[in-house]
């Protein structure tokens, strides 16, 4: 079953990998050779450089001897097409391809992004080998009044021996692991807003999945990925919140 009206803010499909050393092109040439080729379909770029805060600590006990060390972290790229509503972003040893709400569906999000997109990018031929693909899903929503997030999550607890308790906000998070090589977290957080203001559900179903052979591919992996990704939600999902996306 495919649902048609998500109440997903966002999805993404991303690929980590591990950049041999012996790969000399610097990454902002590839990342400009993978830009020059997606720019004729509407994306824009934006470049990134990340820091990384390194805390050094002696071991003497001394608090002088504290150190902090701000340096360069990888750079990255991010492209976005406005009217899709697409982004991939591309860095050091990582592919990310996003969607924004609305989301068009895995077989959509499949064909139109990942199938079309990913050959480019191998079509580099920067010198890496493939380490893991990770499906997120991120719903957010808001609750209508006289509802509670237990209607939609059925996961979430609920105190029913205790007369009159109300639901004061909630923030979780549960890892999961499925043989042999994919393991799933679910985050979930209730925000209840001041009296008058609604109450706004955020789950999200994050699974990543690592090759189990020498010949494990991008797409092989992301499918394995989806489908825990996908159980995951259809596991705390209640049926109102499969009725209501349906």
């Amino acid at each position: 079953m495919e649902f048609q009206n998500h109440f997903l803010r966002e999805a993404l499909c991303a690929f980590r990998y591990e950049v041999d050393s012996a790969h000399s092109e610097p990454p902002v040439e590839y990342f400009h050779r993978f830009y020059t080729t997606l720019k004729q379909d509407g994306f824009t770029s934006q470049g990134q450089q990340p820091f990384e805060l390194t805390i050094r600590v002696d071991t003497s006990g001394d608090p002088d001897s504290i150190k902090h060390e701000l340096s360069k972290g990888h750079p990255s790229m991010v492209l976005r097409n406005e009217t899709t509503g697409y982004a991939i972003i591309i860095g050091v040893g990582v592919l990310s391809f996003n969607c924004l709400k609305p989301y068009p569906g895995w077989e959509v999000f499949l064909s139109e992004l990942v199938n079309h997109y990913l050959p480019i990018y191998k079509q580099l031929a920067i010198k890496q080998e493939l380490r893991a693909a990770q499906m997120a899903y991120i719903n957010e929503f808001d609750l209508e009044p006289g509802e509670v997030a237990h209607d939609y999550l059925s996961h979430l607890p609920q105190l029913t021996e205790l007369a009159g308790a109300q639901d004061a906000g909630h923030a979780a998070q549960s890892h999961f692991h499925f043989p042999p090589t994919t393991t799933v977290t679910l985050q979930t957080r209730v925000l209840v807003g001041q009296p008058g203001t609604l109450t706004r559900v955020v789950l999200e179903c994050n699974a990543t999945t690592t090759p189990d052979s020498d010949d494990a591919d991008e797409l092989a992996l992301a499918t394995k990925a989806h489908a825990a990704a996908r159980a995951a939600f259809m596991s705390v999902a209640s049926s109102k919140f499969k009725s209501s996306i349906a």
